[in-house]
């Protein structure tokens, strides 16, 4: 009995962890593909790319592997993302499953916004990452995230879907370590203390908020959403669907010390940070 009972539970895990793999692959088709990089936690996106004010800095010698290219990024303190331009010869001595290219990168100082409509398709945009939240709770609960944004250059990417019919409203929110401030907050209001279809950008420093309220609502029910941001020296940068919609400047010195996140009322959820 006790035999069956933790079979039960290993296929209550994996039915979990399988259905978690759908949602993210299929559900959002998400265009995120992960390969076999094992400790180097990078991830190649098709959707994003980075601007930068400075030139592209080459991470090594090519042609490398875009493992190679991972590797070498981790070793620089300042490296959150590469470009891999992908070349038609194959690499030396790698695999069939390794392709070689040039690989470029700028610091995260010089990354100015992120790109949603990559130039080249030959050129490929790896995130360094520190992990995924998958469904979270519609709840306004907390969920602890580690080091989200400990350093400029690097974003945090939200994708999920809008109830149908839609909430009174909903919220992402990134929380700061002592839970009572937050760095940055996305709540669309449909039908919410006089606010029809409204969207708010805004962040809350000691009961201080600073607050921006958009006519126009993009979200809209049962449709895919995508929310960016973005840390820089001068603050938090808000994308929506692609969209630039603010800088939360008031929040700059937040960097670094983002420790929670809380979504209300969205469906499907994912987090990748």
């Amino acid at each position: 009995m006790v035999h069956m009972h933790r079979r039960k539970i290993v296929q209550d895990h994996v039915a979990l962890l399988s259905f978690r793999w759908l949602l993210y692959h299929v559900i959002l088709g998400s265009s995120l593909c992960k390969d076999a990089l094992g400790s180097t936690d990078f991830v190649k996106d098709s959707d994003h790319g980075l601007i930068c004010k400075s030139d592209l800095i080459p991470l090594m010698p090519s042609p490398a592997s875009h493992l190679m290219c991972a590797r070498m990024c981790k070793r620089e303190p300042d490296c959150t993302a590469f470009m891999f331009d992908r070349q038609n010869s194959s690499f030396p001595g790698a695999s069939t499953s390794e392709r070689s290219g040039t690989c470029l990168w700028c610091p995260a100082n010089d990354i100015l916004s992120i790109s949603f409509t990559p130039a080249d398709p030959q050129l490929e945009t790896w995130f360094n990452v520190r992990g995924f939240l998958v469904s979270l709770p519609t709840k306004d609960e907390l969920v602890p995230i580690r080091d989200v944004l400990a350093t400029v250059g690097r974003s945090v990417i939200v994708q999920g879907r809008v109830p149908e019919p839609v909430p009174r409203r909903c919220r992402f929110t990134l929380y700061v370590n002592d839970t009572e401030s937050f760095a940055v907050r996305v709540s669309p209001h449909f039908h919410f203390h006089g606010y029809i279809n409204k969207l708010f950008v805004n962040s809350k420093i000691e009961n201080q908020w600073d607050t921006h309220i958009f006519p126009d609502n993009p979200f809209s029910a049962g449709r895919n959403f995508e929310i960016a941001v973005l840390a820089r020296n001068n603050g938090f940068d808000v994308y929506i669907d692609g969209v630039f919609m603010k800088t939360l400047t008031q929040t700059a010195h937040f960097i670094g010390h983002i420790r929670y996140t809380s979504v209300l009322d969205f469906e499907d959820v994912i987090v990748r940070f």
